[in-house]
């Protein structure tokens, strides 16, 4: 019995180790390139070759060594990749981090439809679009918000989705597959959802330990969206107020027309929002209610102030 353990013992570690694809990276990846690059090992994950998988962004030093074998892309090549095999070798650029994803992504989509390294690799791709996305109105199809359109407070019994981490995950993955870089959300009055006012602390609208997860919500949403080259924008009514703040002061939900203390407020709100969340973009719509006589006013003392502080 001893000598037979001694002989299956001897030949298990005899046996080679199956190979697999190395997968090799900047000295310091962007998280798009380390998303990447977790996608792509995920891809090759059932391989048994032995190639070398070079994954970086065109002017990283790891690609130096090829230079000579690999074009340059034009200025501003934004978002542009290219596939190149060169022997045993594969390198998969980009101008950019967006770019080098792509690469990634196009090649993990080609191995997992080959079920194997292309023995052939000679590809470049752009996109013709700047912006491309989907929008999602943080709205409901009925008004529940005391009357006033378009204004919905972010919370789990309105927007149950918006805390569904498992749900992003998927729908992000969607978007970063099909090569979307902008997701827009949509709502009336955000900035009293997604921030704290220390400025106007009778703007608040939501239990402070509602607020507190909505904020560590975005966050975590933005971060997740951006390591997948996906731009998020929040869009807001540019006349629409927080209603604790309207009520305090007794002005309405929805402004006719500038005062200089709703002026205030919008244009701390928009300069707070982008201080808070530096990566996110925001649009806007002006409002009618300010019509043509001071729409113009608004937008250039108001708006455009508050996105330069």
């Amino acid at each position: 019995m001893n000598r037979l353990i001694i002989i299956i013992t001897f030949s298990l570690c005899t046996i080679p180790a199956l190979a697999m694809p190395h997968i090799r990276t900047s000295a310091n990846p962007t998280p798009r390139e380390q998303f990447a690059a977790a996608r792509l090992r995920a891809a090759v994950a059932t391989l048994s070759t032995n190639e070398e998988i070079i994954l970086a962004q065109r002017g990283d030093a790891i690609l130096k060594p090829y230079d000579k074998r690999i074009p340059a892309f034009w200025p501003d090549a934004k978002e542009a990749f290219l596939l190149r095999r060169l022997g045993n070798t594969i390198v998969a650029t980009g101008y950019d981090a967006s770019g080098t994803l792509y690469a990634a992504l196009e090649l993990a989509a080609r191995i997992q439809s080959q079920k194997n390294i292309p023995a052939i690799l000679d590809y470049e791709d752009h996109p013709q679009l700047k912006l491309r996305g989907t929008a999602i109105g943080m709205q409901k199809p009925e008004i529940t918000y005391e009357g006033a359109e378009y204004d919905y407070l972010y919370t789990p019994k309105d927007f149950p989705f918006f805390y569904d981490k498992a749900y992003w995950i998927h729908y992000l993955d969607y978007l970063v597959d099909n090569r979307y870089n902008t997701l827009h959300l949509w709502s009336g009055h955000p900035f009293t959802s997604l921030l704290k006012l220390p400025k106007y602390p009778d703007a608040q609208e939501l239990p402070t330990a509602q607020l507190e997860q909505n904020i560590a919500m975005f966050r975590w949403l933005t971060a997740e969206a951006d390591k997948r080259g996906i731009w998020i924008l929040q869009g807001f009514v540019s006349n629409h107020v927080s209603h604790a703040f309207a009520r305090a002061h007794k002005i309405p939900y929805h402004l006719s027309a500038p005062t200089p203390l709703a002026g205030d407020y919008t244009r701390y709100a928009i300069s707070e929002f982008i201080r808070e969340y530096p990566n996110v973009g925001i649009f806007m719509t002006l409002g009618e209610a300010m019509g043509p006589h001071y729409g113009a006013e608004w937008l250039t003392k108001t708006i455009i102030p508050g996105v330069n502080d």
